[in-house]
């Protein structure tokens, strides 16, 4: 047994599609938006347990030498906490005042190397004249 529902006048409005038509695209696109929006958030809140690790304790890592085992005073610092650094970047600026005093102590050694060489270059110098003047005066004889 097939039933054929026909409506009666065409001309008398149908309660459901007039109740669309007046409701709009943007209320059910709001309540659409709200609902998966309560839906997301229950599966992140219940979800995220299984997903992240997450407990009480402290991260520990190897440590890394940055700058030579001197006293240092940072003078600026160009990354951001978290931020990813590539390989020779420049992470910041020091300065180090036991470095200084290192070079220093290295340049008075320096100049005090080159001293000792002029003095026995006028040494050496004094030297050959008297032994010259040795030669001569025994050649003499």
């Amino acid at each position: 047994m097939t039933v054929a529902l026909t409506r009666l006048d065409p001309h008398i409005p149908d309660p459901i599609e007039s109740r669309r038509r007046a409701a709009g695209r943007t209320v059910r696109a709001a309540y659409a938006t709200i609902v998966f929006g309560i839906l997301a958030f229950f599966v992140v809140y219940f979800g995220r347990p299984i997903l992240y690790l997450g407990g009480p304790g402290s991260v520990s890592s190897p440590r890394y030498l940055v700058s030579l085992p001197y006293i240092v005073q940072i003078n600026s610092i160009t990354v951001v906490r978290g931020g990813s650094v590539k390989a020779g970047e420049e992470i910041g600026r020091v300065r180090s005042p036991q470095h200084d005093e290192i070079v220093a102590t290295y340049m008075r050694s320096l100049a005090d190397i080159a001293g000792r060489k002029a003095e026995l270059r006028v040494k050496a110098r004094v030297a050959r004249r008297i032994s010259r003047r040795g030669a001569l005066t025994s050649a003499a004889c």
